[in-house]
């Protein structure tokens, strides 16, 4: 029911945390979850 919701907050946490973490897997919904997977930068 509230999809487009769910997906708007998890853009909205891509955009926040892009200099601290890379997108390992993009949005997407598995069964009634949206899952996301995110990853730290490597730091050199």
């Amino acid at each position: 029911v509230y999809k487009d919701q769910g997906m708007d907050l998890l853009r909205r946490m891509i955009e926040e945390l892009q200099e601290i973490a890379r997108i390992d897997q993009q949005p997407e919904m598995e069964g009634r979850r949206m899952v996301m997977i995110l990853a730290p930068h490597k730091n050199k």
